[in-house]
């Protein structure tokens, strides 16, 4: 018998998607560092847009327009950062935020212009008139002052070591993360932040709220000797566990929030040097009872010295000179201060026995 084969042959059409289209370009996304779920471009641009909006942080009209920190850092999320975080990670917020953090304190824009006769301060694109500023800066507790000019035209951020990299945000320059079992609190990977530290790092621009809204655990934030200016927003009194706070030798402007005092761990304060106007939380002795050090000289502070600072047992160092405060000294102030600062304002009235009432007194300067 002749065996006759039929071989039949089904054409099969193969697609292969075009890495050209948003929509079929995949990206890899990684949990802490781990291998993930493979989303293309436009879903996780939603998945990303949607975690943000959905958590308050930011608003659509930020997220949309162009040119805004929150846009580049939305954009730098979604697909430039190598470690492309799957959109449920529970630290992409914090990665976002100091995202929104770096592109805020960069840009052609973030420049000083000094002039022959004064210092002017940071110019925007926005702003119609420079800002007159004098032309040195206190940069700490000895007699060492800079011009502004010295920063002018300098770039910004002496270190960025780390910033907007593929590693994990616990070891940028100036961060420091909750420790890990055989790590310290700085290591390669993100977690809660307890520390940002950026001390005369040359950092200029507007704070955004994002910062404080994401990394409500922070213990300690020191942004001196920097650029920063504007007013200081409301949202840092999220901030419930910080420690430590210095925000001195900037150019802040404007009256402090009222959610300040809701940093109620706050026990050393800095806020000297700056251009801080009106009257000094008024409530402060009953709300923020750890502070040990408050430091809010060379500033525009005024009306009266805060009656309630006597209330705040634990407070040695107080430096307020260089004010516009007025009226006299509280009669409540502890014999436990050590050292008593209230020289240039427009005190009136005679130094309170409380001072010095007993053989016990602490106070060892007083000016």
């Amino acid at each position: 018998f002749l065996a006759v084969v039929f071989v039949v042959v089904i054409p099969i059409l193969l697609f292969f998607p075009s890495g050209n289209n948003d929509d079929n370009f995949h990206y890899s996304t990684r949990g802490s560092f781990g291998r993930g779920p493979s989303l293309t471009r436009s879903v996780r641009h939603e998945a990303v847009s949607k975690k943000i909006l959905n958590s308050g942080i930011t608003t659509q009209s930020l997220l949309d327009q162009l040119g805004t920190p929150q846009r580049k850092a939305f954009n730098w999320i979604v697909v430039e950062d190598p470690a492309q975080l799957d959109p449920n990670d529970e630290y992409i917020l914090s990665r976002y935020s100091l995202a929104v953090f770096y592109f805020s304190t960069h840009g052609e824009e973030m420049i000083f212009e000094p002039t022959d006769k004064d210092i002017t301060g940071p110019i925007l694109n926005s702003f119609p008139e420079p800002i007159t500023r004098p032309n040195k800066l206190s940069l700490g507790d000895g007699d060492e002052v800079t011009t502004i000019g010295d920063l002018a035209y300098e770039p910004n951020w002496i270190n960025e070591k780390g910033w907007l990299s593929g590693s994990g945000y616990c070891s940028w320059y100036g961060i420091e993360c909750h420790h890990r079992n055989g790590t310290s609190t700085m290591y390669d990977d993100n977690n809660g932040i307890i520390l940002l530290n950026l001390t005369e790092n040359n950092v200029r621009g507007k704070i955004q709220s994002e910062l404080f809204l994401t990394n409500t655990d922070m213990r300690g934030l020191s942004l001196s000797g920097n650029g920063f200016f504007g007013t200081v927003p409301s949202e840092i009194g999220t901030l419930t566990q910080l420690q430590y706070l210095s925000l001195a030798n900037n150019f802040f402007t404007g009256t402090l929030p009222t959610t300040f005092t809701k940093m109620t761990n706050v026990d050393q304060l800095f806020l000297d040097g700056n251009y801080l106007s009106g009257p000094f939380l008024p409530t402060v002795g009953t709300t923020m009872t750890n502070l040990e050090s408050i430091s809010i000289y060379d500033n525009q502070f005024s009306g009266t010295i805060p009656e309630s600072l006597g209330n705040l047992k634990n407070l040695n160092t107080l430096y307020m000179d260089i004010n516009r405060f007025t009226g006299s000294i509280p009669a409540s102030f502890s014999d436990k201060m050590k050292d008593l600062r209230l020289r240039n304002n427009q005190l009136t009235g005679s130094i309170p026995d409380s001072l010095w009432n007993n053989n016990n007194s602490s106070l060892e300067i007083l000016y």
